[in-house]
């Protein structure tokens, strides 16, 4: 079967959740901060895997809440915010790999490697992480991991001004094709009518 194009499909709250206990019993540091980072910061594959150290803490060397990212892509500040899960991610890893603020915060599975984890491996992690849900794999990509908290955001709040910030869009056009906005709004209203 070849690759399935299109948009890629997110991970609901529930296999967040299965994925996260599956690599806390492993004991995968990495991953389990990959995981947990990527969901939280929305930030594109380029961007999360260019993450150093130095980048996610404040002044004090505590891993920041909230800090500032210059996506590689439109050139343009994001602000990414570090919730409890990936704060909590990144404290075991730079424990377990022992990191500098210099080095990058994803890199090899062997902690003597300090090369940067590399997109392609980043994308068959995660379709490994749908395959062990029970899901398709190539419905799932290193992009879901950005729309997986944006379409959860917008279920919760319809805010599609709120999405476009915290993915650092600059219009709202982007966030509407991203998240599926009219078709969900659509289908939605089409359910209240139903006959």
């Amino acid at each position: 079967m070849g690759t399935k194009h299109g948009q890629k499909k997110r991970f609901t709250l529930e296999q967040v959740a299965r994925i996260r206990h599956m690599l806390i019993e492993e004991q995968n540091q990495r991953d389990r901060a990959l995981l947990d980072v990527s969901i939280s910061t929305m930030l594109r594959s380029v961007d999360l895997l260019n993450l150093r150290i130095r980048d996610v803490i404040d002044h004090r060397g505590k891993f920041a809440q909230e800090f500032k990212v210059i996506q590689q892509k439109t050139g343009q500040p994001v602000v990414c915010q570090l919730g409890s899960h990936a704060r909590k991610g990144l404290a075991w890893l730079t424990a377990s790999y022992e990191k500098q603020p210099d080095d990058y915060i994803f890199t090899h599975e062997n902690p003597k490697i300090k090369r940067r984890l590399q997109r392609v491996t980043w994308s068959i992690i995660i379709k490994k992480w749908a395959y062990e849900l029970g899901l398709d794999p190539e419905l799932y990509s290193t992009h879901s991991m950005r729309r997986t908290r944006a379409a959860h955001v917008y279920r919760e709040t319809q805010d599609i001004e709120t999405v476009r910030i915290l993915l650092g869009q600059t219009s709202l056009a982007a966030p509407q094709r991203y998240l599926g906005v009219d078709e969900a709004q659509a289908l939605e209203k089409g359910r209240k009518w139903e006959m």
